[in-house]
């Protein structure tokens, strides 16, 4: 992913592919997810199982940052080796926690654990109390993606006029 940061859109054609499809399609999907162009249940699996696919290509890390990530990891201080699908043990004669590859054997005792994800925006159970206190005052509302069948979809944000302002519960 450095490598073809560097080489740029114009000498990689990777990164041209991935430039002119997903982000050049950034404002259709954000069109269709922001403004109700999705079914409820079509948002629900978008947001379950494309997402994060749609931001890792759309957007992906900043090169600066990757650049840190990989000096951390050169350094010996940062260790991903694990891979997806990680899991937490204990060793018993040690008592430290391990962590353990799901796919290839990898095994290691660690000091420290960092939950890197951003985890998704939710205002009812943000650790701060704005968006709580917000909601309870009544000032804004949950936005919905209603669908016919009644089963609407509440995916956590806060519902918004096209010019962003809140809405509130009586929907002004």
């Amino acid at each position: 992913d450095q490598k073809w940061a560097r080489q740029g859109n114009l000498r990689n054609p990777h990164k041209a592919a991935s430039d002119g499809v997903w982000r050049d399609l950034r404002s259709v999907i954000s069109y269709a997810v922001d403004d109700a162009g999705l079914t409820a249940a079509s948002q629900r699996v978008f947001l379950d199982r494309y997402v994060r696919h749609h931001n890792r290509l759309a957007n992906g890390a900043a090169p600066e940052i990757m650049a840190k990530i990989m000096a951390l990891m050169d350094h010996g201080l940062l260790d991903v080796g694990a891979g997806p699908g990680a899991r937490l043990g204990l060793d018993e004669g040690t008592r430290r926690v391990v962590v353990e590859g799901a796919h290839h054997g990898f095994s290691r005792p660690v000091d420290v654990l960092v939950d890197a994800r951003i985890h998704p925006f939710d205002p009812e159970a943000d650790v701060l109390p704005l968006y709580r206190n917000l909601l309870a005052r009544g000032t804004v509302r949950l936005w919905r993606n209603a669908a016919a069948d009644g089963a609407d979809f509440r995916p956590g944000g806060l519902d918004l006029t096209p010019e962003f302002h809140p809405i509130g519960p009586d929907g002004d």
